[in-house]
């Protein structure tokens, strides 16, 4: 499903080195809009403050309040950080960052007590130096958010409403969202690609190409930039790229709707030959153009795009990001026809680019179907009841694939399916399910 990203390009969603997901325990508390900052002390312990209660990120807090879903208020969020997880070290040259995927909408952040950093626009990622506040031992974060209404016709939702990472680089580092590739078809049906970076230092960016371009001058001349092309299983196509240097891909299998081949492209940064750092984008090769007259065209086939506009929230969830419940929605979407999104109107989540990638079934999950299979047969040797699948979604591929291994499925309301798919799939046992009305009980007829 073709999301608004541009072609060949996908965020840098892995970062390889001491790099995870700070979302658990946090504590917050929620306050009337005040016109200051200083209704909270940024160098209060939240475990001494009985208003702090326990949450985990992704959080919204306007959704609890039905009552009012745009009531002008502020959040505060801390957390204190062991030295397990941040093992600070004032004599080293690494560079610690904090990097938040989205909060709306207004944001102050304190590191023990100093102000860190400010961030003013909620539905875009930023990033926070930390290195120059940090200590020995435990270290603690507190985000102010400040919610105003009116700020948007529609449902925003309030607080850090999307991931946030600790991240430890080296001085000279790839920047976060940093690597970018940039993929053409040649005549002859290979691919040609290209391979561009942003590196930083405390905090100041510069492309590769011009922090390369003395290399004689240059006193980070010991640093390079290499990339490797891999399958997503880890089988390697091409390795020793040159950054901004074309290179051409043979047997490539390029993105379509349904068939959404996906690749690896490792960049690693070295001094003297050795890595310093490693960073892993996903990618993909296709094309893509319109045509006044004939419409949208993808890798040279015409395709009638069955669009839907959304916006990021994901209903009675609030705007707090849910991966589970964007997935059901792209299931949803895609059993009614629908094959492109608009992301009304601002930047997605993560995880909805991820899965706008490839919303197909993968190997792993039809792994754990014939597994769960499996263990049925093995306590029911007798065979008294027999696995199956019961989906609303068996339109969609990934129902399909794991029917194929079950042959038997029911069908929640889709009684128009029966005869199209008993034809594609003659050895499956097929019956319907959950039509429960005046006329029909909760199970069919089974076509065998």
């Amino acid at each position: 499903m073709p999301a608004e990203i541009p072609t060949g390009h996908r965020k840098a969603w892995f970062f390889m080195n001491t790099c995870r997901r700070i979302n658990s325990e946090w504590l917050f508390f929620k306050q009337p809009l005040s016109d200051t900052t200083t209704t909270l002390s940024p160098t209060l312990p939240a475990q001494n403050d009985s208003r702090f209660y326990p949450v985990n990120l992704p959080h919204d807090w306007l959704i609890a309040n039905s009552a009012d879903h745009y009531e002008n208020s502020e959040g505060w969020y801390q957390k204190t950080i062991s030295s397990d997880i941040l093992p600070f070290d004032a004599s080293s040259d690494d560079d610690w960052l904090l990097y938040f995927e989205g909060v709306y909408m207004d944001c102050t952040i304190f590191v023990n007590g100093m102000l860190a950093g400010e961030w003013k626009y909620g539905y875009s990622s930023f990033e926070v130096r930390l290195t120059p506040f940090l200590k020995t031992g435990e270290n603690t974060i507190l985000v102010h958010v400040r919610y105003q209404s009116p700020n948007s016709r529609w449902y925003s939702g309030a607080g850090i409403y999307r991931s946030v990472w600790l991240k430890k680089v080296p001085s000279v580092h790839i920047a976060s969202d940093g690597i970018t590739a940039e993929t053409h078809r040649l005549e002859n049906g290979n691919w040609s690609l290209c391979m561009h970076t942003t590196l930083e230092k405390e905090g100041i960016q510069q492309s590769a190409k011009d922090f390369f371009a003395s290399e004689n001058d240059n006193p980070n001349a010991s640093l390079s930039l290499s990339f490797c092309v891999q399958t997503l299983d880890g089988t390697v196509i091409l390795s020793e790229i040159l950054e901004d240097t074309p290179v051409t891909l043979t047997n490539i299998k390029p993105w379509g709707i349904n068939e959404p081949n996906l690749y690896k492209i490792v960049c690693t940064l070295s001094e003297n030959g050795t890595a310093i750092q490693t960073e892993t984008i996903t990618t993909c090769f296709r094309t893509t153009r319109f045509d006044t007259n004939e419409g949208f065209f993808l890798n040279d086939a015409h395709i009638k795009l069955k669009c839907i506009c959304q916006h990021h929230d994901l209903g009675a969830l609030g705007s707090a990001v849910n991966r589970s419940a964007i997935k059901r929605q792209f299931l949803i979407l895609k059993s009614m026809g629908v094959n492109a999104v608009r992301t009304t109107h601002n930047i997605p989540a993560v995880e909805l680019l991820e899965l706008a990638d490839d919303t197909h079934a993968n190997e792993h999950s039809l792994e754990i179907t014939r597994y769960l299979k499996e263990q049925v047969l093995l306590h029911d040797p007798y065979g008294h009841a027999l696995p199956t699948i019961g989906s609303n979604f068996m339109q969609g591929e990934n129902a399909r694939k794991s029917a194929d291994i079950l042959k038997i499925a029911d069908y929640n309301y889709a009684e128009r399916l029966y005869n199209k798919q008993h034809s594609d799939h003659p050895d499956w046992g097929i019956y319907g399910s959950e039509r429960a009305s005046v006329t029909y009980a909760r199970t069919s007829l089974s076509v065998m």
